[in-house]
């Protein structure tokens, strides 16, 4: 059993926090808050997306909660906004219905990208629904198959729905890939 609590430590490898952050390179963006390859592009609302992202990187969350959301509310198409908003309010555990919310519009910009349904698992986990965050990340799975993310949030949802041999065996393989895999989970509240 899992007891879910939130810890401000974040898990670097490399100077890099561990979450999926895949770069839309005909975009210049990046997917997730944690990627140092935030950089500054045209647009106040590029400004104040990745100010977010130097802001989550330090820790400070309630300000990179505020920064994309100055993002959204500039360009209501900035998926990777919605999706790292998303992903900080999961982590701070607060507004998990907005952060849902965010997920499904990043997913409805984004269709074909696996790691806002990594987001989007985890938000699932949080709330307490691994059904769906297991559809959420078989989805991720099979637009990357070599996702250690994806496998080990599967794996959770796998253990909280009793399929224990199965989590086991995604616990395995996500490690496989990532061996750090769990501290990164344990960072943003998912603890043994």
């Amino acid at each position: 059993m899992h007891i879910f609590k939130i810890s401000l430590c974040l898990c670097l490898i490399g100077g890099s926090l561990i979450w999926p952050a895949h770069a839309d390179i005909s975009s210049g963006r990046t997917s997730s808050p944690d990627s140092s390859t935030c950089h500054l592009e045209n647009g106040i609302a590029e400004a104040y997306y990745n100010e977010g992202c130097m802001q989550f990187r330090r820790g400070d969350f309630e300000a990179a909660i505020q920064s994309y959301s100055q993002a959204i509310m500039l360009d209501p198409e900035f998926g990777e906004a919605y999706n790292n908003r998303c992903l900080v309010l999961v982590v701070v555990g607060r507004d998990l219905r907005l952060a849902l919310h965010d997920c499904q519009e990043a997913e409805r910009l984004l269709p074909s990208r696996g790691d806002i349904r990594e987001t989007l698992g985890f938000v699932h986990l949080k709330l307490g629904e691994p059904l769906a965050a297991l559809v959420d990340y078989n989805t991720a799975l099979q637009i990357n198959n070599h996702s250690a993310v994806a496998l080990f949030g599967r794996g959770l949802a796998k253990e909280q729905l009793g399929d224990l041999k199965g989590a086991k065996i995604d616990f395995n393989d996500a490690r496989e890939i990532m061996p750090s895999v769990e501290f990164a989970f344990g960072n943003y509240g998912f603890w043994w």
